[in-house]
């Protein structure tokens, strides 16, 4: 009984040995998380290749800039700001990235007096309504241009206010807080 246990056994092994000989290569699919090569016990050579999956996440650097813009109560006309397509400029967004999109949020809190029955910032929101973009903005993406390997993806993002304003706004009381918030976008 013994003789036929160990003669069990020893042959047990050596089918084990056979079948690990047998083992090249459990996985040669380059797209795997995860990749699992092994050979058994040989005599001759053996060539073993894994694969390593770079994964590239978004990045970028991202300047937000405000700007001031004085009018003249009696007409509403902006006497000092950056102009663009007959607005000027509230604020700016400028991001380098390394992918060609990024997301993009834009909200705005107005804030101000309203002991002025004439003047509130109700009033003010209602001239502020009329806000628009720099044409590289899609309502929810900042599109960048100039890429490539060496060099980032780039582009700025204006918020533009209409070109005339309510007559008679009190000088320096309010302020329009622009928010940007940009989410990067990673996919392996």
């Amino acid at each position: 009984m013994k003789k036929v246990l160990i003669l069990s056994v020893i042959a047990m092994l050596a089918l084990s040995v056979m079948a690990l000989a047998n083992a090249n290569v459990l996985s040669n699919n380059p797209y795997d998380s995860a990749n699992l090569v092994q050979a058994g016990p040989t005599c001759s050579s053996s060539s073993l290749t894994v694969y390593s999956v770079i994964g590239i996440e978004q990045g970028f650097v991202a300047t937000a800039t405000s700007y001031d813009a004085s009018f003249c109560g009696a007409t509403g006309n902006p006497l000092t700001s950056a102009y663009v397509n007959s607005g000027y400029v509230l604020a700016s967004l400028s991001v380098e990235s390394n992918m060609q999109t990024i997301a993009v949020g834009v909200t705005y809190t107005l804030t101000g007096p309203t002991g002025n029955p004439s003047v509130s910032s109700s009033t003010l929101t209602g001239y502020l309504t009329g806000l628009s973009y720099s044409s590289n903005y899609s309502g929810s993406a900042l599109t960048l241009t100039g890429g490539s390997v060496s060099t980032p993806w780039s582009g700025t993002l204006k918020v533009i206010g209409p070109s005339s304003i309510q007559p008679w706004v009190a000088a320096g009381d309010y302020t329009l807080a622009t928010t940007f918030t940009i989410t990067p976008e990673n996919t392996f």
